[in-house]
């Protein structure tokens, strides 16, 4: 969203339409921090947070360490 050429050639290589994250709300610069706010919630309940498709993960897993009392 804050490089207008990149938004327009994946605009153009897409069959969906491209947006902003600001478009539902979601400051742009907000989106690394909120996500790995989700990321880390997950991680607490147990459950997988990471994208085998995207990635390349053999499977699920449960990213990074979770310390109680910290």
């Amino acid at each position: 969203a804050l490089n207008p050429v990149l938004m327009e050639r994946l605009a153009g290589l897409m069959p969906v339409p491209v947006r902003s994250s600001a478009v539902r709300g979601l400051p742009p610069l907000a989106k690394e921090p909120a996500l790995m706010a989700v990321m880390g919630l997950y991680a607490v309940r147990g459950r997988a947070n990471n994208a085998p498709g995207a990635t390349g993960a053999q499977g699920p897993r449960r990213l990074g360490k979770v310390i109680a009392g910290l």
